[in-house]
């Protein structure tokens, strides 16, 4: 087996990274995991304490002994200021910051990044957003250095769907945000995107990117994650959601509305099904479910561990996914990495998100369960009613439709886009 040294090095620059936990983590954390299968060895800059995330230990077990990880902290963090002022001075981050609060670590991370260019022999330098203050440290890299630098967006900037709309906000992105997204776009010697929908709307913003430097490459799941999980069989028919609800876009209101209405229809169906809504929610969706007697029906798991919530997944008889983004074309970019992380479990989902956006087709193109628009709660509760009715079942794609979303797969695609950027430049 090659050495370490005999291993090309790439630095990836992922501010989340675990022990941080979520959604957020996986990209970044799955191709660290299997770049060295193909001959590159990733050296991480990230942040011991990100915002914004939960923390989840059992993570660091996927990363290889051997993978270099290099912690900075921004030049001033909230993470240890006393509570009501740590959540005062995120709100004036969040305003001031641009292109977010994440932005004081820019600097100390550029400066770590250089030492580890100089150190590691590094031959390609990988960024990551969101935070998109990761790629302007991606930038000032590629400037100092002229090292082939990759910007990955896991969502998009300026187009993102969950992006407030605010005044303050348009006002940004028309003048220092909107230069940084450009810098960032025209800079990069490659950009990639989890989906179609944002490499369009990159080609249509920036019309003279040449378009062979932008490429798909997808979120995916990993079978790895899906070993070794406990099983339990449940005897009603199991819903289970795992999300942020506790986020606008994110809310389980369509669902919530459309168990209402399947029960006010069909009363005998109470004690046919349940649901677990595992994450973080608000107290506002909690009496809800005490305000139409769902709480027997539904249950409020709150924040887990990935592998929690992977368990969950595994034993679920249909997976939730809901997205209640804009009406005005923006949602057709989104195509979130839960949703693809599904389908390592086997079970049908049930979509619920906008019938133009990506996570919607994807489902009823692939037909991994049903999709249903979130304006329609009535929809919902028929929908439901027929999973119900179909009994469990599992979605059973052919080997060559599943391996595309393989994170070992997508990883070659990543390490195949570095080995033409480091020939390029030899």
């Amino acid at each position: 087996m090659d050495s370490i040294l005999e291993k090309k090095c790439v630095l990836m620059i992922a501010y989340y990274f675990p022990p941080g936990g979520g959604v957020g983590v996986q990209r970044s954390l799955k191709f660290a995991k299997y770049l060295p299968e193909m001959r590159w060895h990733p050296v991480v800059l990230t942040t011991e304490i990100p915002l914004g995330i939960m923390r989840d230990s059992m993570l660091k077990k996927e990363i290889a002994l051997d993978t270099t990880v290099s912690r900075v902290q921004p030049l001033f963090s909230t993470a240890r200021c006393f509570s009501p002022i740590r959540d005062l001075i995120s709100r004036l981050f969040c305003v001031c910051m641009v292109p977010d609060a994440i932005l004081p670590w820019v600097y100390p991370a550029a400066r770590a990044g250089r030492k580890l260019i100089d150190e590691k022999g590094i031959l390609a330098i990988y960024s990551t957003s969101p935070p998109h203050s990761s790629h302007l440290v991606g930038y000032v890299l590629k400037k100092k250095t002229g090292i082939p630098w990759v910007a990955d967006f896991r969502d998009a900037w300026l187009a993102d769907p969950d992006r407030n709309r605010s005044f303050h906000n348009r006002l940004r992105a028309k003048t220092i945000e909107g230069w940084q997204e450009k810098i960032v776009i025209e800079k990069a010697d490659k950009i990639i995107t989890v989906s179609e929908a944002i490499k369009k709307d990159f080609l249509f913003r920036y019309p003279k990117v040449i378009k062979d430097k932008l490429i798909v490459i997808p979120n995916g799941y990993d079978p790895d994650d899906f070993e070794n999980l406990k099983h339990h069989y449940y005897p009603k028919f199991t819903f289970v959601l795992t999300s942020s609800m506790s986020k606008q876009n994110r809310s389980p209101q369509p669902l919530l509305e459309g168990v209402r209405i399947l029960l006010s229809q069909n009363p005998e169906m109470r004690n046919g099904f349940q649901i677990f809504l595992v994450g973080p929610h608000t107290k506002e969706q909690e009496d809800f479910l005490v305000q139409h007697r769902l709480k027997g029906i539904i249950r409020m798991i709150g924040e887990v561990s990935h592998k929690a919530a992977l368990t969950f997944q595994a034993n679920a008889d249909v997976n939730v996914f809901i997205y209640n983004g804009p009406s005005d074309g923006r949602s057709s970019q989104m195509m979130s990495g839960k949703i693809l992380e599904y389908i390592g479990s086997g079970s049908p989902i049930l979509a619920i998100a906008p019938p133009d956006s990506a996570s919607f087709n994807l489902v009823k193109n692939l037909r991994l369960g049903k999709a249903v628009s979130p304006d329609s709660p009535e929809n919902i509760a028929i929908t439901m009613r027929q999973m119900i009715s179909m009994g469990k079942t599992k979605v059973n794609l052919p080997l060559n439709e599943l391996e595309q979303f393989h994170r070992r797969i997508l990883t070659k695609k990543l390490a195949s886009t570095l080995e033409e950027l480091v020939k390029g430049r030899g």
